[in-house]
């Protein structure tokens, strides 16, 4: 009976030992992996991080209307005295351009001249008619140093363009005018 009760405490003693190291491997082992699951978490960010870092979110693109630059044969219309944009259209439009070949049933005319003195005697190129709110519209333009015959240093730089039959209502538009670079031009 003795050895009975030695072998019932023996085997209680491993039990418990087998347990306890059961259970202390088994935290371990839930630690490990805890731990390696932080670490590749840390590295995957720390790569990503690596990648972002220079990232840079996509510019926004705006709705454009389009339009022809109108090149004038037989000369160009007076400067207006001011600076600023003009709407021309069938209803509303100078006497100087009743003779023109514009055709004023389908099409209506844009007029940019920028009053700033520093681009007197530039060449003006629009590149882009884009609508930035649904009453303003951005006229993005290209200034170079006058280098045709019909540029003068005195003059205002402008330009005008053909643009599609109420693409653009002169009632309710406002307009701002800048450079390619951004530099915003002063109309008046």
């Amino acid at each position: 009976m003795y050895q009975f009760l030695v072998w019932k405490k023996s085997l209680i003693v491993v039990s418990i030992f087998s347990l306890v190291a059961l259970t202390g491997c088994n935290q371990l082992l839930d630690q490990i992996q805890k731990e390696a699951g932080k670490n590749e978490a840390d590295a995957k960010s720390s790569n990503e991080g690596s990648d972002v870092e220079g990232a840079q979110a996509a510019n926004q693109t705006y709705k454009e209307i389009p339009f022809t630059p109108i090149n004038w044969v037989m000369g160009a219309p007076d400067r207006q005295p001011q600076g600023g944009v003009w709407i021309y259209t069938k209803e509303e439009h100078p006497g100087s351009l009743d003779n023109s070949s514009h055709d004023w049933e389908k099409k209506d005319m844009l007029l940019v001249q920028i009053k700033e003195k520093k681009y007197y005697g530039y060449k003006m190129e629009i590149t882009a008619l884009q609508v930035i709110k649904p009453d303003v519209i951005r006229i993005v333009v290209k200034l170079n140093k006058g280098t045709t015959s019909s540029s003068t240093e005195g003059e205002a730089a402008r330009r005008y363009a053909e643009l599609d039959k109420g693409a653009i209502d002169p009632k309710k538009m406002k307009f701002i005018v800048e450079t390619e670079t951004g530099e915003r031009l002063n109309q008046n």
